[in-house]
């Protein structure tokens, strides 16, 4: 999908030129940070400085809704963290692949910039992405990008990082011990989530059920992603994408809405429960596909919806820069409530952690880009709690819990007061 139409009108286009301004400073920052990297050894201050440089590109990416720019500074990130944390040796070929990041990113960036209606670089993000991501030591060599199929139509509501073509081909050659993790994890998710939709037949406007059925396909979709699930991760992010249409009124949940709900998710139990030892059975789900995309294009203004329920209870603001802030930080809230909990209750993991970091990194980078203050001090001291967090909390860690499960309210509500 063409990056700019994530947002669009005189408001989001001068957020983007803004973004733009900005990202290529840091782009600066982070090429010649490689350059010197390249002539000399690894030098701590300028691996971080490079490594901050992609992290914020990263973080205002993925609040602006900039789906190739997020997924490719986010890759070049996850190599400089290995640079940084000594895994991973800053060898010529890892330099040149983190410089050819630079390259393609300012290339995207400019795009938005100029506000191009022409395709953006897909093609050449998913190779640069997985070779980043195999540098890393994060995916099997084998592992090689969707092809697109000609004729294929670009989905308006799904981004290139999801689908080049309108179905993608299955994740195979993935880490087995990934892809069995995959599948104990989201056994309860799974189950949740269709009892979830089976009350949502009764009530389609039971907000809660709304978020927890959103919920838990995001955190399919999120993880598919990681491990490499190319198909659960497409289908879950088209159902997320309704599903958000949804929770923000765009769309009621009766009629074809609910049926497209209902078949999205047996589908997604079938590519779950079908996984081989290394990834997933091929499963041709394009007509369902192009059923959520079209059902997804047909929104009404926010007051004429009837059975939709708004995040957080938010309302249109009429300021597209605080209605997009609004969206983004509702999700993270969510993810944050999620994850911290999943901790607190012994039931995460380490990935269950690096999901909480990140998206408090967002929602800090989201506020600071906006200039609310008052998220960034609880998100930086949620986050020096969760690195004093053990693997098992018990009673001892009630002061330290509390304190977090404290942080979490405050979050949700901020966001609540600032929403109405």
């Amino acid at each position: 999908m063409d990056e700019t139409r994530q947002t669009e009108g005189t408001g989001e286009q001068e957020i983007l030129r803004e973004f733009a301004e900005e990202a290529r400073e840091h782009l600066a920052t982070v090429s010649e940070g490689l350059l010197e990297l390249e002539r000399e050894a690894a030098d701590p201050d300028v691996v971080n400085s490079i490594f901050r440089g992609l992290h914020t590109i990263k973080g205002v990416s993925s609040f602006l809704g900039l789906s190739q720019i997020n997924r490719l500074s986010h890759a070049g990130e996850s190599l400089l963290d290995g640079v940084r944390n000594k895994a991973v040796d800053p060898t010529p070929e890892v330099v040149d692949a983190l410089l050819e990041t630079c390259d393609v990113l300012s290339r995207l960036i400019e795009h938005v910039a100029d506000m191009d209606p022409a395709e953006p670089h897909s093609s050449e993000v998913e190779p640069l992405v997985t070779r980043l991501r195999q540098l890393a030591g994060r995916a099997p060599a084998g592992k090689a990008p969707a092809t697109p199929k000609p004729g294929d139509e670009a989905s308006s509501t799904q981004s290139d990082e999801q689908v080049d073509a309108l179905w993608p081909a299955p994740g195979t050659g993935l880490d087995p011990e990934l892809v069995k993790q995959f599948t104990a994890e989201h056994v309860d998710t799974l189950q949740q989530l269709e009892e979830s939709v089976l009350r949502l037949e009764e009530d389609p406007g039971n907000v809660e059920e709304i978020k927890t059925v959103f919920r838990a396909v995001h955190s399919i979709k999120g993880t598919a992603d990681y491990v490499g699930l190319a198909q659960t991760k497409a289908l879950a992010h088209c159902l997320e994408d309704l599903l958000e249409l949804v929770r923000r009124g765009r769309l009621a949940l009766v009629g074809e809405v609910s049926e497209l709900l209902f078949a999205g998710t047996d589908e997604l139990r079938w590519l779950i429960e079908h996984l081989r030892d290394d990834g997933e059975a091929g499963r041709d789900l394009r007509d369902l596909v192009r059923r959520l995309r079209a059902c997804a294009e047909k929104t009404v203004p926010p007051d004429q919806a009837s059975g939709g329920a708004s995040p957080c209870g938010a309302r249109p603001t009429g300021d597209p820069r605080l209605d997009v802030f609004i969206q983004s930080a509702s999700q993270q809230i969510e993810s944050i409530r999620i994850q911290t909990r999943k901790l607190l209750d012994g039931d995460g993991d380490d990935s269950s952690r690096q999901a909480l970091e990140r998206a408090l990194a967002t929602l800090e980078n989201a506020a600071q880009y906006m200039g609310r203050e008052e998220f960034v001090g609880p998100c930086r001291e949620f986050l020096g709690l969760v690195t004093q967090l053990p693997a098992a909390p018990t009673d001892t860690d009630r002061d330290l819990t509390g304190r977090l499960d404290s942080l979490t309210e405050e979050l949700e509500r901020m966001l609540q007061e600032f929403s109405q």
